[in-house]
């Protein structure tokens, strides 16, 4: 069934025309929002990817509305490794010619892959490994992000961002921690899309 839906939810997004395309790395930390900010660099790395497509579908001389769609990977040590995919929507503000600064807010699906192995009870009083292939999961984040472009100009306009975001999973463990917050810390690299017109 979760195949089935995802099949369909590429389908859907396959046929937007998107306007640019980005790939960024990541760091995070288990940690409430803008709340241990500096653990992101001096703590335990806790290593991402993620690649998106975004659509600016209102754009003005000063500011878009823009809207995208992202899968990724991250891995908490000794936690998990999650994959997410999930879509935002967000307001980015355009100034000094070549910066640029957004708001977004996002939510989706994350799979969640335990870290350590996981046991249950079975019938006949023996434990055995419950792990499986993870764990079904949702997640929405907030996130703040800076950008500057290299040719504002060109078609071939590249932009490098930095965005700071604030994840949370749930359900993570229902009994203890129904809600497992991340910050997290991309860098990245922005281009468009130029799509040459058919003959």
């Amino acid at each position: 069934m979760l195949i089935a839906v995802l099949s369909l939810y590429f389908i859907e997004i396959s046929a937007q025309k998107f306007t640019s395309q980005q790939f960024a790395v990541s760091t995070s930390q288990s940690a409430l929002p803008f709340n241990r900010f500096a653990g992101l660099f001096r703590e335990i790395v806790h290593p991402g990817l993620e690649y998106g497509l975004s659509k600016d579908f209102k754009k003005l001389k000063n500011y878009d509305w823009f809207w995208d769609v992202r899968a990724g990977i991250f891995h908490h040590r000794f936690v998990q490794t999650g994959i997410p995919l999930y879509s935002s929507t967000g307001f980015r503000y355009k100034y000094l010619k070549r910066w640029e600064s957004a708001l977004a807010l996002g939510a989706g699906y994350l799979h969640s892959i335990p870290a350590t192995e996981k046991y249950k009870l079975n019938d006949v009083g023996d434990y055995e490994n419950n792990k499986g292939i993870g764990r079904v999961q949702g997640t929405f984040s907030f996130e703040i992000s800076t950008g500057y472009h290299l040719k504002p100009k060109s078609a071939q306009n590249i932009k490098l961002f930095v965005t700071y975001q604030q994840r949370f999973q749930l359900p993570f463990v229902k009994s203890y921690v129904p809600l497992l917050p991340y910050n997290s810390f991309f860098i990245g690299i922005s281009k468009p899309i130029i799509r040459h017109p058919k003959k």
